[in-house]
């Protein structure tokens, strides 16, 4: 009975929180503060931090996170907290440091830790995608992006196995519910495997017109390395360099491509 009447007593506190933050007419923190305690509910604790993170900086937000995830023991606090870290700190050691805290409580709900354990696997080598991917799609209740991420990755691993029909099944899924612009490449490299260049280019015009070039270009590249399509990879790869791609941070399987002789001599035949 009294959570319900502090329920009540939140609820146009909310309302207030909402015209407060739209035009900006105050510090958006206290009220939300109060409606964190009055509720007790882990969305509104998981805004209070997102809020705090912006209005007083990381440093504040993980001093009241800290409390939180301690008091709560909900997965929720820590996986916002590793979200914050990498928005506003770049620090993926501290984001990971989150994901940790909460394994060491065994919070609640550590499955809504697993997306962002994902983003982080490039960084952290504790975290195997090829571990994670699976674990995500065998869940139905993550968000759609989680399932997009790990999808995507399965497909990769699929087309770097030459497992070309499985690649497809997934893809295809992926494409009736959007017109996803990695989904829409790799349908290119799977249809170019397979022998269907003029099926292929159709995706290959589609996906040129929803991406930047550059970013085009560099995954045409890689995409093109995987199906063993070494004259496109160097084209494109070319292409994504004259459109400012960083090279220094192409991935290993492109740089050795960027420093062999092939590279080198199509270089120098485009500036003839």
């Amino acid at each position: 009975m009294k959570q319900f009447v502090c329920n009540l007593i939140a609820l146009p506190l909310k309302g207030i929180a909402q015209i407060i933050t739209f035009l900006n007419l105050a510090d958006p923190v206290p009220i939300h503060s109060t409606i964190c305690r009055l509720t007790q509910e882990n969305e509104d604790g998981c805004k209070l931090l997102s809020l705090v993170a912006k209005q007083s900086g990381i440093e504040q937000a993980r001093q009241i996170a800290d409390e939180i995830l301690t008091d709560k023991k909900h997965s929720s606090f820590a996986a916002v907290m590793a979200v914050l870290e990498l928005a506003y700190a770049q620090n993926f050691h501290a984001a990971a440091s989150w994901i940790e805290k909460a394994k060491q409580l065994n919070a609640a709900d550590q499955h809504l830790l697993l997306e962002i354990q994902f983003d982080l696997a490039p960084y952290i080598q504790d975290y195997d995608p090829k571990i994670l991917a699976p674990q995500i799609l065998e869940r139905k209740d993550l968000p759609s992006t989680a399932t997009l991420k790990a999808s995507l990755f399965t497909v990769n691993q699929l087309i770097e196995e030459k497992k070309y029909s499985d690649a497809e099944k997934i893809v295809d899924h992926l494409l009736a519910v959007q017109d996803n612009p990695s989904a829409l490449l790799a349908k290119w490299a799977i249809l170019w495997a397979k022998n269907k260049p003029e099926l292929a280019q159709k995706f290959y015009r589609k996906t040129q017109k929803l991406m930047a070039p550059e970013i085009f270009n560099l995954m045409i590249a890689q995409y093109s390395l995987e199906i063993e399509n070494t004259d496109s990879a160097i084209q494109h790869l070319y292409l994504a360099e004259q459109l400012g791609i960083d090279l220094e941070k192409i991935g290993p399987h492109l740089t050795r491509l960027k420093n062999s002789t092939q590279y080198q001599l199509y270089q120098k035949e485009q500036l003839i």
